[in-house]
């Protein structure tokens, strides 16, 4: 089995991503985890375990065999924007967006034609109904995301990364 090329276009980009988040945020310090863009907007720390839960949410909707820990339920959607204690720090988080973007790639190069169609309990924001849908939805997430870390890094008076 072939994998579908817009797949392993998709893998590819979360893999840019890795190097994209790690240049957004490798001289952030303690105070600017706690930082946010205002508003009752989400504090960078929140964001990037947000992010490490969004991936290992797509593999295992992919099918990939990744057990739900329980600090996941405090970065999900809907989830308050505060980070309860005990949660994880930034540097295991950014580990935990790195390893199951590792698992994600492999997830989403063994996927079938039929898998990337199989539909959906119900729809993401966008309307996609579908595996691949799902897919290519959370990957433009990221970047909206990466863009509030940005916003956020500004805001702290830190040096462009561009």
């Amino acid at each position: 089995m072939s994998p579908r090329p817009d797949m392993e276009i998709l893998a590819r980009q979360f893999a840019f991503d890795d190097s994209f988040l790690k240049v957004l945020v490798e001289d952030f310090s303690l105070p600017h985890w706690g930082k946010s863009a205002g508003g009752g907007t989400n504090s960078a720390h929140w964001i990037l375990g947000h992010l490490a839960v969004s991936r290992r949410f797509l593999a295992r909707l992919i099918g990939a065999e990744l057990d739900k820990e329980d600090w996941e339920a405090n970065f999900d959607m809907g989830a308050d924007f505060g980070v309860p204690e005990g949660s994880p720090a930034p540097p295991e988080l950014f580990t935990h967006f790195i390893n199951a973007g590792k698992v994600l790639a492999a997830a989403l190069q063994d996927l079938s034609e039929e898998d990337c169609e199989r539909e959906l309990k119900r729809p993401f924001p966008d309307g996609s109904r579908t595996v691949a849908g799902a897919a290519r939805f959370l990957q433009n997430h990221e970047l909206y995301h990466f863009g509030q870390l940005g916003l956020i890094r500004s805001l702290c008076g830190l040096p462009p990364f561009a």
